[in-house]
């Protein structure tokens, strides 16, 4: 396995996923059983096509309200019993956040776990109103290791939003590959609540602008997929609107939201999106594998050998692999150059 972080080659990655209309697969992998799985994947699906290397991104979020990942993982974390993060803001996510970037450093330690995998570590959702995340974010070191960062500062009026961006550019586009988000991604029920004017969708022209005054290399545009959604609201993937993006920005398009597509997302490589952020269909997959196991063996009590860290590890572990392997075969429709 080999890590790439240097901006150029990062970009050389992201630029061939364009012009193959394959995107990179770059689930996120809070754990080690989901880096696991996720390495598997990527392995055996460049075995199966017979590819020299394969590449996909790996990330984590900071303190993203949504799912805080580096907060949750932290020593100090406080969980309620439905597993909802207590709402107490961080004083850091620096010594977890290098934690886990030295977890995947130990897998090149050993080169015959995973053969020809090239893995993009990235920050997801670096959520700028929280210091906790934009001292990270502004640490050097950190975006040394790391492939691409996410300057999420989408809540923050548009203009706000673009100022701070182009700042970040400046800081250190330089050094890392910066993906942001053009305009606040509301879901209906956000609009419905917070009585926000404005369209659930990405104004192309505001995008447009967005891009030209900060220099960002990727953008996540909100294309009515399920992202920050809510059951029963209208999801569906806005493909023209995908395509009108590329025409004005070429494909600089990252897709946040996957599970509404179903197997059409083996059509969103040709309308300029060329990375595939992906999470939650994983992340319940994976656990509803345990509880079904577990389901069969309560008669007499949880035994120690399915109770064991390790046979929880395994059994998530696998059904990640499976999950992201059937996720790989439907975006790669033709084999890297």
């Amino acid at each position: 396995m080999k890590i790439i972080t240097k901006k150029e080659e990062v970009l050389a990655r992201l630029t061939a996923a364009g012009q193959n209309h394959a995107p990179l697969f770059c689930p996120n992998g809070e754990t080690t059983d989901e880096i696991e799985g996720i390495l598997s994947a990527a392995a055996l699906h460049r075995q199966q096509r017979q590819w020299p290397t394969i590449t996909v991104g790996l990330g984590i979020t900071g303190t993203y309200p949504d799912h805080p990942q580096l907060k949750r993982l932290d020593l100090a974390s406080d969980l309620a019993s439905d597993g909802i993060h207590f709402a107490r803001e961080a004083d850091s996510i620096e010594s977890r956040a290098f934690l886990w970037l030295d977890w995947l450093e130990v897998y090149t330690r050993q080169p015959d776990l995973f053969p020809g995998v090239e893995v993009i570590p990235f920050l997801d959702h670096g959520w700028v109103p929280s210091p906790a995340d934009l001292a990270l974010m502004h640490n050097e070191r950190f975006q040394e290791r790391m492939g691409i960062i996410m300057f999420d500062a989408s809540l923050l009026p548009y203009n706000e939003n673009m100022a701070l961006t182009a700042e970040y550019v400046r800081h250190a586009g330089a050094r890392v590959v910066v993906e942001a988000c053009p305009d606040k991604i509301l879901s209906a029920r956000d609009l419905l609540e917070k009585k926000a004017p404005g369209n659930l969708l990405t104004d192309p022209d505001g995008a447009e602008k967005f891009v030209r005054n900060t220099g960002v290399d990727l953008i996540v545009p909100s294309l009515g997929t399920e992202h920050r959604g809510a059951p029963g609201e209208s999801i569906y993937y806005r493909r023209e609107l995908a395509q009108d993006l590329q025409q004005r920005l070429g494909p600089i398009l990252a897709l946040h939201g996957t599970s509404s597509l179903g197997k059409k997302i083996t059509e969103v490589g040709s309308d300029g999106i060329v990375k595939v952020n992906y999470y939650t269909g994983m992340a319940r997959s994976a656990s509803e594998a345990v509880r079904a196991n577990w389901a069969t063996s309560n008669r007499d009590g949880l035994k120690i050998e399915m109770a064991a860290g390790s046979y929880l590890h395994n059994i998530r572990r696998q059904q990640v692999r499976d999950n992201c392997l059937q996720m790989l075969q439907l975006l790669s429709r033709t084999s890297p150059t």
